[in-house]
């Protein structure tokens, strides 16, 4: 019984880790796929008498569908010279005495 429960458990850890993108799952068009595996996993953790896991994995499931873990960040950071205040300060001046 105990090795069937720490399966179990280890199966929960794994969808929980689905649904939040990781195990190579990461973009937002897998949610689909993602969601419906851990729905998969918990529908057989239920039937095989997990139910405790089973409940677990539904909440993760509602928070996946309602979209926590599809997070897209995309930062473009442009660097540019830097200046010294001596010359940014000239060229002020000559750009206010037209």
């Amino acid at each position: 019984m105990l090795s069937q429960k720490s399966q179990a458990n280890d199966l929960l850890k794994f969808s929980i880790g689905l649904l939040q993108g990781k195990h190579g799952w990461v973009l937002k068009c897998n949610r689909y796929q993602r969601i419906r595996c851990a729905e998969s996993i918990a529908e057989r953790l239920a039937e095989n008498g997990f139910w405790w896991q089973a409940q677990i994995i539904w909440t993760w499931i509602h928070r996946c569908k309602r979209g926590d873990f599809d997070v897209d960040v995309h930062v473009n950071l442009k660097f540019t010279r830097r200046r010294s205040a001596v010359t940014s300060l000239s060229e002020r001046e000559r750009g206010d005495s037209y």
